[in-house]
């Protein structure tokens, strides 16, 4: 009944913090003097009229009439809601270009010049406001977690919050400051399982087995992440962002002097293998407990082999979860070569594909995780 309780108001405080953050974010709004005296004003408004004609603009994608909409938006945070603002959005044949309709709720940049009033500024569409969608999916899916396992469940949410304060708080501004990225990485994910496995399992003999398991697999891991960057040349700048070039941006960007790109890379291999190897080491650790509870009986050797034989088991669909979950997150270069483009033939063989920096890297990434599984 007690846990039943604690469940219940779990569950409440998951909702009252989605609803909060929610209207937080839903009230975004910011402004920003520009060099030229401007002010340029960021917040989020929403579509309540579309005509179509001919939209005209000037801008790196189009300075002349072309077809599309003519937008009526309303400001819905800042200190200008509730204000009315006029703004095209062209359709230039490229790939950016989207039908908006009414009740979309999108972000807008506003480009005040001095004596212009809100209504008259220059109006730049920007991207759908995704946020309270994945808020409320987050809410949801820690709802079940806390639903169905209980406690359990309750220090697993707990343990995945302290596991994004390290990255964040921790990693992060580590690696900004130009310390080597991927003994950061090493470091925060050891601590972080040692934390993990303590908060979920208490201090147990399951516990220290899956820590030990899993910083060995860590380790593998990195070493072969590491020799594989040197190997392939992989320089972590390769990496793109939407339209933009990320890694180029990055690369300009004056406080990145000090970074370790390539490292950081690794160091980003090694943290999205920790979570598979954690599981691996936890399901096996727990299998010997229970076999061991269930026949105390039971020698040494016999829960080494009983752990070998669910660690089989655990290591082919861990390779499976790691393996499709990059292949899932890298489809289109997958589709690329199977795709024809008329009198210029294919886009580019597979072997291009693979030889990419991204898709090498996404390859290190699933097969040394793999290995770590195998050797957790």
């Amino acid at each position: 009944m007690k846990e039943t309780y604690i469940k219940l108001i779990a569950l409440i405080l998951v909702l009252i913090i989605c609803f909060v953050v929610d209207a937080k974010l839903r009230g975004y709004s910011s402004e920003r003097k520009l060099e030229d005296g401007s002010i340029l004003i960021t917040c989020i408004a929403k579509v309540i009229s579309i005509d179509v004609g001919k939209a005209t603009g000037d801008s790196h994608s189009w300075s002349y009439p072309v077809d599309g909409q003519i937008v009526t938006l309303r400001l819905t945070s800042g200190k200008y809601k509730g204000k009315e603002v006029f703004s095209a959005n062209p359709f230039i044949g490229e790939y950016t270009d989207r039908v908006l309709r009414v009740g979309d709720s999108l972000y807008v940049n506003i480009n005040l010049k001095s004596g212009d009033s809100v209504s008259s500024g220059a109006v730049l569409i920007g991207e759908y406001v995704r946020t309270p969608f994945l808020l409320y999916l987050a809410g949801i899916f820690i709802a079940l977690v806390i639903a169905i396992g209980g406690m359990k469940g309750i220090k697993s949410i707990a343990a995945l919050a302290l596991s994004t304060v390290f990255i964040i708080a921790v990693l992060v501004p580590m690696c900004l400051q130009g310390y080597n990225p991927i003994l950061v990485a090493i470091l925060i994910s050891a601590i972080n399982t040692i934390l993990t496995f303590l908060l979920i399992g208490e201090v147990s003999r399951k516990s220290v087995a899956g820590i030990l398991g899993t910083i060995g697999g860590l380790f593998v891991t990195a070493l072969l992440a590491f020799i594989s960057s040197r190997v392939l040349n992989l320089t972590g700048q390769d990496v793109s962002f939407g339209f933009l070039d990320l890694g180029k941006r990055l690369w300009l960007s004056p406080q990145s002097t000090n970074w370790n790109f390539s490292g950081i890379l690794v160091a980003g291999m090694i943290l999205g293998a920790s979570g598979a190897i954690m599981d691996a080491s936890m399901a096996v650790a727990s299998a010997i407990e229970q076999v061991k509870r269930a026949n105390p009986k039971f020698g040494v050797w016999n829960c080494i082999k009983a752990g070998m034989n669910v660690g089989k088991d655990e290591m082919g669909t861990m390779a499976n979860t790691l393996i499709f979950a990059y292949i899932g997150a890298d489809i289109t270069l997958i589709l690329m070569p199977m795709i024809q483009f008329g009198e210029a033939g294919r886009a580019m063989p597979m072997t291009r594909v693979i030889n990419q920096e991204s898709t090498s890297s996404e390859i290190v990434q699933a097969i040394t995780g793999t290995i770590g599984i195998i050797m957790a």
